[in-house]
């Protein structure tokens, strides 16, 4: 065998990766990662008084939670240690959120249309200021951290 070959079977060795022990932490970790990252991103999106930042923060919602789950492998015992074909797909995830990101703040310059209008209609249907709070917090923040969590699963689980 090759050291070509080697490299190949290290990624690919023709045979289905045998499934580790799985447990609630795995889907955990991620959730709190992302939900808890997007709450905190609220309170400073609503400090600079523009929601259009959490557009900013859509590629490292895809990095922070496989990040975790990364850490979390390397201190439980019973876990194995991540491979080369982990390291390999986080540091393709962490490459395009990073380029995600920047590529979205270089671009801002205020709050987005969008953003602004949902503010005021948010504002007038009811519950003013506090009522758009709620709304924002449920319908961008965290129904943008739901939406990461799934378009991310299946590079959350390699």
């Amino acid at each position: 065998m090759t050291s070509e070959d080697s490299d190949v079977q290290m990624f690919w060795s023709g045979e289905p990766t045998i499934a580790g022990p799985v447990q609630a932490s795995d889907f955990i970790i991620p959730a709190v990662v992302v939900m808890g990252g997007n709450a905190l991103f609220f309170l400073f999106c609503q400090w600079k008084k523009d929601n259009s930042y959490i557009d900013a923060y859509w590629g490292p919602t895809f990095m922070l939670p496989a990040l975790g789950l990364i850490i979390a492998r390397y201190f439980d015992d019973s876990k194995v240690n991540p491979g080369a074909r982990c390291w390999l797909v986080f540091a393709l995830v962490t490459i395009w959120a990073t380029r995600l990101c920047y590529h979205i703040l270089k671009r801002h310059r205020d709050e987005d249309f969008r953003y602004k209008e949902f503010r005021a209609n948010w504002m007038e249907a009811g519950g003013g200021y506090c009522g758009y709070l709620w709304r924002a917090f449920v319908y961008v923040f965290m129904l943008q951290g739901l939406f990461s969590l799934i378009c991310n699963s299946a590079a959350l689980y390699v």
